[in-house]
């Protein structure tokens, strides 16, 4: 009996977890995605969540070897690059005659750094991987992996810009992803005590934005679905897989706003208000009518990407908003009875103490249920890393090092007004004022969970001395 033709791995973070509170609460739909376009064109797919599963090495390997696949691909983030080139490179010792493929946001800031650094993976895929594993699957099937715009083989000619791989145009044409593929009884869903099923949505690809401290995977122009095909795949979800919680896992799902009030109409005409949690992302430029809207149709979440409480580092952050915009977006939310989430960035560019203890002062001001302080993060891609790179902004890169490359942990960049410790007992002072309320204490582990917090608690209040001083900070530029 012949194997599978694609076998497509979630890399197993636990192994080796650099970003507190990353775990991993719902499929991927990227690689749900991608499974539901190929077995389209007739191929046979099995999927590892290694992550979901909580499986180690030999599991995946043993799996592997009995799905027997013809090519095998992974998708990484940057913080999960190093269990995935593990993982990668445990599959290729047990099957080297197996093509590995790399995919994701990572692999498609850094492709020819990937190669160079990881020699288990055989291609680095660019950009949106639905056309592009089915063209590697067909150049395997014809000879052998070939490069082409969008798909890097070591040591063959000129990197390819990301921009240049094949997109997907008319998104409502892509099939519904193959949830059925995945273990969906080992995910764990946001802001519940209580196990129900939760299923990601996507409403957008790319993002017209221009914040700096962004990495852009799917292009600078966003395309949408329409309201009639979200409406159409939630209710698919509901018959099909029980669906209860919904989490649209893009962030311009509320920048068009007909897209937003024809789902909701949808959703009310259906039945559906009330009998599902829907859970989002947005921009703070939302009018009140539209989360009003929202909230009658069932959307019960809300998170704000919110960054600073100051003016200017937002503006040098190129976010495009403001204080005020933030502040009348939470209360609108609120007041639509809303849960509502607050994201933070300390250390961005030229920022000091003074405008971190703003940003902090700013979100202790707003009536926030979470917020959450990341660290500036230099991801590979993103304006920030070269203006680290070359000592703008008042950043210094420290390290070029994939595990240093945490949101909450890590030490990849720090200011020259601010040390990266001093950032970090900030950042750690702005959890502490925020959650210091005592009602606060039970809801937060709704988000997170309670060994995530002590982890966090345990970094915090326990520092090694850093080794080797200013000399270890970058061995290399990358």
């Amino acid at each position: 009996m012949r194997g599978v033709d694609l076998l497509l791995i979630q890399p197993p973070v636990h192994l080796r977890r650099t970003e507190l509170g990353a775990s991993q609460v719902s499929p991927n739909l990227g690689l749900a995605y991608m499974a539901s376009y190929q077995r389209r064109q007739g191929r046979r797919v099995a999927v590892i969540d290694a992550h979901a599963l909580r499986w180690g090495l030999d599991e995946i390997v043993a799996e592997a070897r009995a799905q027997r696949p013809a090519l095998i691909g992974v998708s990484a983030m940057t913080y999960q690059i190093l269990p995935a080139a593990a993982t990668a490179a445990a599959l290729k010792d047990a099957l080297p005659d197996t093509p590995i493929v790399l995919g994701g946001a990572h692999a498609t800031a850094v492709p020819r750094r990937t190669l160079d650094e990881f020699p288990a993976f055989d291609a680095v895929l660019t950009g949106e991987g639905e056309i592009n594993l089915g063209l590697a699957l067909d150049d395997f099937h014809a000879g052998g992996l070939r490069a082409r715009p969008g798909i890097h083989l070591r040591g063959e000619g000129e990197e390819v810009s990301a921009h240049a791989a094949p997109r997907v145009e008319r998104l409502d044409e892509l099939p519904p992803p193959a949830f059925d593929l995945f273990p969906l009884h080992a995910y764990w869903p946001f802001y519940s005590r209580r196990w129900l099923m939760e299923l990601p949505l996507s409403a957008s690809r790319g993002c017209p934005f221009k914040c700096t401290f962004c990495t852009k995977v799917m292009g600078d122009r966003a395309r949408f679905r329409s309201p009639e095909s979200l409406v159409a795949e939630t209710e698919r979800h509901v018959l099909r897989h029980g669906l209860r919680q919904v989490i649209f896992t893009d962030e311009n799902f509320t920048l068009k706003k007909s897209l937003v009030h024809g789902y909701c109409a949808g959703l009310m005409r259906r039945g559906f208000a009330g009998r599902l949690r829907l859970i989002c992302q947005s921009r703070v430029e939302i009018e009140p009518e539209t989360i009003q809207l929202m909230a009658r149709a069932g959307f019960t979440h809300i998170t704000f990407g919110i960054e600073s409480g100051d003016q200017e580092i937002l503006d040098r952050a190129c976010k495009g908003i403001t204080p005020e915009q933030s502040r009348r977006a939470v209360v609108a939310a609120k007041q639509a009875g809303m849960v509502v989430d607050g994201n933070f960035i300390l250390g961005l560019p030229d920022e000091n103490e003074e405008t971190v203890r703003r940003t902090i002062d700013f979100a202790c001001s707003l009536p926030l249920d979470y917020a959450s302080f990341f660290l500036l993060v230099p991801y590979p891609g993103s304006k920030v890393l070269e203006m680290a790179r070359r000592g703008e902004g008042r950043l210094r890169l420290l390290s070029d090092r994939w595990e240093d490359y945490g949101k909450q942990t890590g030490g990849a960049v720090e200011l020259t007004t601010i040390g990266r410790q001093r950032l970090e007992t900030l950042q750690f002072r702005g959890y502490l004022r925020f959650y210091g309320h005592p009602k606060r204490w039970l809801p937060v582990f709704r988000k997170v969970s309670f060994a995530t917090v002590l982890s966090f608690l345990k970094m915090r209040l326990w520092r090694p001395a850093p080794e080797g001083g200013k000399a270890a900070r970058l061995a290399r530029n990358p």
